[in-house]
């Protein structure tokens, strides 16, 4: 049995191979994001909203330097999922650890 079928037969889903190995890529771009930040000064992980607490001022400072190292009129997936991880949170967190 395929590893998406394992998968989907356990969660009740219906995700073909591909879906699942993007989800999967995102995740890790994810994780590497909030654990590269949780080691910054001034950055707190919120265990309750699964988010991470800082300024306005400092968020904008970090994604501008994520910004600066893309190439004009292309945004990198890195600093889209900042940006999604500064309004939703990971709530995948607790369970990777």
């Amino acid at each position: 049995m395929a590893i998406a079928d394992s998968f989907n037969n356990a969660c009740g889903t219906a995700f073909t191979v591909t879906q699942l190995k993007n989800r999967y890529k995102q995740i890790q771009v994810d994780f590497k994001i909030i654990k590269r930040l949780k080691k910054l000064s001034r950055w707190l992980w919120n265990d309750n909203t699964c988010m991470l607490e800082v300024d306005d001022d400092v968020w904008d400072v970090e994604l501008a330097a994520i910004k600066a190292k893309v190439e004009k009129g292309k945004l990198d997936p890195e600093y889209k999922r900042a940006v999604a991880i500064r309004n939703s949170g990971f709530l995948l967190w607790h369970n990777t650890l």
